[in-house]
C-alpha cells in the first residue's frame, strides 16, 4: 500500500467519507487521476466510476475521439486511459511524464526505430500537447514546428527587405 509522507498508510484517507475523497478528486489534472488510478485498485474503481472528474478537463479528450483500436472503453464504460489526455499543463507533472516516457532523443520514442511509427507517447516540448505523433527540431510536434517554421521564414523576409530598402535608400546618395 502507499506510503503517506509522515510515514503512514493511506487508511485515513479512505476512511474519508466518498463525497470528500470526490471532492479532492475534481482538483487534479487528468494524468494525475491517471496516475493514482493505477496506482491501487480502490483509486482505479473510485475514479472510473465518477468519469466527470476528468471529462470536464481542458486536458481531456472525449472517448469517441480516441483512436480505434484503444482500450479506453472496457464494457461500455469510459476507463482513463493515456489516450484521453491531450496536453499535461503542470511542470511536476511534465517531470513525471518525461520519467513515465522517456525520450531515446528529440526524434523517436525508446521503442522507435523507423521515422514515424511511434510505439510510446511523447509531449510537445513546446505546447506540452501529449500523444503517439513524431517529433520535430527542440522536441515540437508537427503544429508547433510548423508556426515556428512560419514564424522564422517572416523575420527572414522582413530582415532582408529591411537591407534591401537600405540598399535603394544609398543608391539615392
Amino acid at each position: 500500500m502507499a506510503e503517506c509522507a509522515a510515514g503512514g498508510h493511506l487508511q485515513g484517507f479512505f476512511t474519508l467519507p466518498a463525497e470528500l475523497r470526490l471532492e479532492i478528486y475534481s482538483h487534479c489534472p487528468p494524468f494525475t487521476l491517471l496516475q493514482l488510478s493505477c496506482s491501487n485498485h480502490f483509486f482505479y474503481h473510485e475514479i472510473n466510476r465518477s468519469p466527470k472528474l476528468y471529462q470536464s478537463s481542458p486536458d481531456y479528450k472525449c472517448c469517441s475521439l480516441v483512436t480505434a483500436g484503444s482500450n479506453c472503453v472496457r464494457h461500455g464504460t469510459p476507463k482513463i486511459s493515456m489516450s484521453m489526455i491531450t496536453r499535461i499543463s503542470d511542470w511536476k507533472e511534465r517531470t513525471l511524464f518525461n520519467k513515465l516516457y522517456p525520450q531515446k532523443d528529440w526524434y523517436y520514442g525508446p521503442d522507435e526505430e523507423i521515422e514515424g511509427t511511434r510505439l510510446s507517447y511523447a509531449r510537445c516540448l513546446h505546447c506540452s500537447k501529449v500523444g503517439r505523433f513524431y517529433l520535430y527540431s527542440y522536441g515540437r510536434c508537427e503544429p508547433c514546428e510548423v508556426s515556428s517554421n512560419r514564424f522564422m521564414d517572416s523575420l527572414n523576409m522582413d530582415f532582408h527587405e529591411g537591407i534591401a530598402d537600405r540598399t535603394d535608400d544609398a543608391s539615392d546618395i
